[in-house]
């Protein structure tokens, strides 16, 4: 199975960068914004698209989806690594 990234912050030409670097060397792309469609939902390399409550909006909720999302793809998985930090 191919390791899984999930790239925050989809709309942003950085995070368009990150995905097709990743995704060209075979990572499962989950690409992830408050709107709705962006250049990185667009990319021929995201495998899922999410959208999340906007932090700017609404901190807790965002971090209640994240953590969230995280959880349920725990529970898919041994662990999810979110930046050295692994949830098990």
């Amino acid at each position: 199975m191919p390791p899984k990234v999930l790239i925050l912050d989809a709309s942003e030409r950085a995070a368009l960068a990150f995905i097709r670097s990743l995704g060209s060397k075979g990572i499962e792309i989950t690409a992830a914004d408050s709107t709705k469609l962006t250049t990185g939902h667009l990319s021929k390399y995201t495998k899922k698209y999410l959208t999340y409550p906007s932090p700017e909006k609404s901190w807790n909720k965002f971090i209640k989806y994240c953590l969230l999302y995280t959880s349920d793809a725990a529970d898919e998985l041994d662990g999810v690594d979110l930046g050295g930090r692994r949830i098990i």
